[in-house]
């Protein structure tokens, strides 16, 4: 077991981060074959952090086997943070990211993550008058495939604005209820 305390780290790693491990040859060639079996847990003050992503997290990954046929099992979330989405901020209410290796016989085995999650914005409005009113949009990630995922968008002052629409507004290109 490896507990993760004051820690930051990102996936994918960065480009080339990997590509050269530093150090004699056999130590290179022991992290290419090494057999892993390890549970990952979040401690303190660990993050994970991208481009779109900065959230602190809480949870655990198990990690077997060798590179390029991985096994993974866990559950990780999100205690708080902001996601970037389109180029607005969302905070991080509640997000979850899980992993489940699939290793019934007969199918293909498959590491499999899914994300689901809630995170909202306050956003300027103009309702029905054509008065300014401060909104509150949240995106919700109904639990999903990593890549499948469609966020919905809900206006706290408009509940019954369709998704698209309360998008627009999150984004500022609209403050018509249409």
């Amino acid at each position: 077991d490896v507990t993760l305390n004051n820690s930051q780290f990102t996936y994918p790693p960065a480009k080339g981060a990997f590509h050269r491990v530093p150090g004699p040859r056999f130590w290179r060639d022991f992290w290419r074959e090494a057999a892993w079996d390890v549970r990952f847990h979040t401690g303190k003050d660990t993050w994970y952090r991208n481009e779109y992503v900065n959230v602190e997290i809480d949870g655990n990954l198990a990690l077997s086997g060798r590179p390029g046929a991985w096994l993974a099992n866990g559950k990780i979330g999100a205690r708080q943070g902001v996601i970037n989405y389109l180029g607005q901020n969302f905070i991080v209410s509640q997000g979850s990211f899980e992993v489940e290796t699939d290793t019934r016989p007969g199918l293909t085995r498959g590491v499999y993550p899914y994300i689901s999650g809630v995170a909202e914005k306050t956003v300027a409005a103009v309702d029905a008058r054509g008065f300014a009113n401060d909104d509150v949009v949240t995106m919700v990630v109904d639990r999903a495939r990593l890549g499948e995922i469609q966020p919905r968008f809900l206006s706290r002052n408009s509940p019954g604005l369709k998704s698209d629409r309360v998008a627009m507004r999150a984004l500022g290109l609209s403050g018509e209820d249409q």
